[in-house]
């Protein structure tokens, strides 16, 4: 007699699954992966550190002028030396740092809003704004950036915030391209289509939808504006059309 075997299926071993891991551990992987971007996280925090903590490390008032000490060679007291005046080089180099991240910090971000949102803008609505817009920014790019700094500096005036905004002018047609690179990437995608067809608006489609998944690049882009920022301020200012003497925030006086 013949039978038949029937085969019971066995049921699949469950698997564990792995949690998934918040973004401070994946950063710290990676931070551990390439070791480079870790000793620039700790120097980019130690130049914070140092701007932030100006008051309690700097041996000197950076504007406090000791006569009799001009121009002296680095030793135990003064540790880079001191300038014509007798000032603390040490000091004034501390304290300088705050202007330099105050500026670049400024310039960036406003830099960057304008930017990015007429880029967007450009990106999104194509057609005769795409190309005034575009135009317009050609033409700044057709000046130097040093020569537009001091052009809009002088314009504005002396002073690190005027020097802030003139940098920001600068720095907004970088700003405005890649985030129109990326709109006219991304706005074309199911995910965008998808979003339109469930009621989103303009504003929603660009803010909420388009502009987080173009993120990426404008980051790097923020960074390299920020260093670029720095070194522009530190020529209007040789120029003096940048800081004004006396007026390094929180200098002691």
């Amino acid at each position: 007699m013949r039978t038949s075997s029937v085969s019971v299926p066995v049921p699949a071993e469950r698997v564990p699954t792995r949690p998934a891991q918040s973004a401070i551990a994946a950063m710290a992987l990676r931070i551990v992966r390439h070791p480079l971007g870790g000793i620039g996280l700790i120097l980019t925090c130690a130049i914070l550190l140092l701007a932030v903590l100006a008051p309690l490390l700097a041996p000197y008032d950076p504007i406090r002028q000791i006569h009799g000490r001009e121009l002296q060679p680095p030793s135990a007291e003064h540790i880079l030396g001191t300038d014509e005046f007798g000032r603390d080089i040490l000091s004034r180099i501390i304290y300088g740092s705050r202007i330099s991240l105050m500026v670049g910090l400024v310039a960036v971000l406003l830099g960057g809003v304008m930017g990015v949102t007429t880029g967007l803008l450009a990106g999104y609505e194509g057609g005769w704004v795409d190309s005034i817009i575009m135009r317009f920014y050609d033409g700044l790019l057709a000046f130097p950036a040093i020569l537009l700094g001091i052009a809009v500096a002088t314009v504005l005036g002396p002073g690190a915030i005027n020097a802030a905004i003139a940098l920001a002018i600068v720095s907004v047609p970088q700003f405005a391209r890649i985030a129109r690179a990326s709109m006219l990437t991304e706005k074309g995608k199911d995910y965008v289509t998808a979003a339109r067809a469930l009621g989103a608006g303009d504003r929603r489609l660009v803010f909420a939808h388009v502009l987080p998944n173009s993120i990426s690049p404008l980051v790097v882009q923020l960074a390299l504006a920020m260093a670029y920022a720095v070194l522009l301020e530190a020529s209007l200012s040789f120029l003096g059309l940048g800081a004004q003497p006396r007026t390094h925030p929180g200098a002691r006086c």
